[in-house]
């Protein structure tokens, strides 16, 4: 991610520690709410990765450009998001879901991959072009509104839950997209 060193490690460390708490709550969680911590926590994990400043993480020798291996694993890097955001559609569980909202977040994942391999040690990368960023970006942003406009709940719910509240659930996706939102902005 481009930008200040400060906003690259707040992005960092926001990110992992909603990624952390997804995949925490993946283990107390049963069915869809499972799957669904699981490809949050991943592509959170995955965006707190990204946003490290440049130069403080270099990339593992072995993604560098250069090689048939390299470029195998690099494609794999990049394939990784976008097929985890088919593990709901190919593994469907009942309650409610968000399988095209994961597919998106999942070709978007692809892409900033994509970008962040060819832009770590390539000088600056050309990023997507700007009509995409901006679809993309609003796309997120207007996602984390729409969802962070229903974490009030109308009336309480009573007693506590296995896995995640609905209200914590609901605070990761505003995480989870703000933070694509920022990234596909700042790549």
């Amino acid at each position: 991610m481009h930008g200040a060193a400060p906003v690259g490690w707040l992005m960092a460390v926001i990110c992992a520690g909603t990624g952390l708490y997804c995949l925490c709550s993946a283990r107390r969680s049963t069915g869809r709410a499972r799957q669904v911590a699981v490809v949050e926590g991943v592509m959170l994990a995955g965006m707190a990765v990204m946003a490290v400043p440049g130069g403080a993480a270099p990339l593992p020798s072995v993604l560098l450009p250069g090689g048939a291996a390299g470029d195998g694993l690099r494609g794999a890097a990049v394939l990784f998001f976008p097929v985890l955001a088919l593990w709901p559609l190919v593994r469907p569980r009942p309650g409610p879901g968000h399988r095209v909202h994961h597919l998106v977040e999942g070709a978007a994942m692809g892409w900033m991959v994509h970008l962040w391999l060819l832009g770590g040690h390539t000088g600056p990368s050309t990023g997507p072009p700007a009509v995409f960023t901006a679809l993309s970006a609003a796309y997120f942003a207007g996602c984390a509104l729409w969802v962070g406009s229903r974490l009030v709940p109308p009336e309480p719910t009573p007693g506590p839950s296995p896995g995640r509240s609905p209200e914590m659930a609901a605070a990761c996706r505003v995480v989870t997209a703000l933070a694509m939102a920022v990234m596909l902005v700042g790549m």
